[in-house]
């Protein structure tokens, strides 16, 4: 299994599958010429998006992702679920959504806060089916 992951380097445009399907052809055709597996008989080539939902790890994974909704997890907090306001070296700032108190009721959104890369263990991008600015 050969599993090639693409994403763009910055933006927030998303990778779609004309693209996918492209990369995917190309990257094929290379590995038929050259033959690099020459001891492998078959092989079995996946070529993808990392998903809505992988682990941000690096700035510019947050910086792709600016205004959408996180889960983020830092040690010794919480698990925090936020908007993403803005990103800088240091760290990201963002507006806690808490939930509603009762079903039908709109979310509150709390101030702004950065919190440092150095105490964030996990984050990840949770997908909503509908989202208004506020």
């Amino acid at each position: 299994m050969l599993r090639v992951v693409v994403d763009y380097e910055t933006g927030t445009e998303q990778v779609d599958l004309d693209t996918i399907a492209e990369l995917s052809q190309g990257v094929s055709e290379a590995l038929d010429k050259d033959d690099p597996l020459p001891d492998v008989d078959s092989y079995e080539l996946e070529v993808s998006t990392p998903g809505a939902t992988r682990p941000l790890t690096e700035p510019r994974h947050f910086r792709r992702n600016m205004g959408r909704l996180l889960e983020i997890e830092r040690a010794g907090e919480p698990v925090l679920s936020a908007r993403l306001k803005e990103v800088d070296d240091d760290g990201v700032t963002v507006a806690e959504i808490k939930p509603a108190p009762k079903k039908g009721m709109v979310p509150k959104t709390g101030p702004d806060t950065h919190i440092p890369y150095a105490s964030i263990t996990r984050a990840r991008v949770q997908v909503e089916f509908s989202h208004t600015e506020e």
